[in-house]
């Protein structure tokens, strides 16, 4: 009988590990994504606290006055680049994750070409076992009738 190794088993493996470092890649994007989300919301309540703080103190100074506004622009400006960064996470993690799906579907065809080729051999393995079943049942009943 023939050598029944799968032939294309290297590939099969190469796609698994893809699918592996893809999935990886993907995780890291969005623990990152989602750092990015809780900065955002911590640099969202400073701001509410350095407006709250500026309404509730009596701020006679206009020097305080400017440095709490100077610090209110800074904060929102930050802010706005913070969520320029969300967005952009967010992009990156879905780009990833369908280079994921990706790399899955291509592991997939791989695993149902190899499905269909291991149905293939056992077929031929058992159409072999009833060719020699068959042999041995005729060489038995030659046999039978010649005695």
């Amino acid at each position: 009988m023939k050598n029944n190794k799968y032939s294309l088993e290297n590939i099969l493996k190469i796609r698994h590990d893809k699918e592996d470092k893809k999935l990886n890649e993907m995780s890291l994007l969005l623990n990152q994504y989602l750092e990015d989300i809780e900065t955002e919301k911590k640099m969202i309540v400073d701001i509410e606290k350095t407006i709250y703080k500026m309404n509730s103190e009596k701020i006679s100074n206009i020097r305080n006055q400017k440095s709490y506004y100077l610090y209110l622009e800074k904060l929102r400006f930050e802010l706005d680049e913070q969520k320029r960064a969300v967005k952009q996470a967010e992009r990156d993690y879905e780009e990833k994750k369908k280079e994921y799906i990706e790399a899955q579907m291509d592991r997939k065809v791989i695993e149902k070409h190899k499905e269909r080729y291991v149905e293939t051999i056992n077929l031929e393995i058992k159409k072999n076992e009833e060719l020699m079943l068959d042999e041995l049942a005729i060489v038995s009943f030659n046999r039978r009738k010649c005695q």
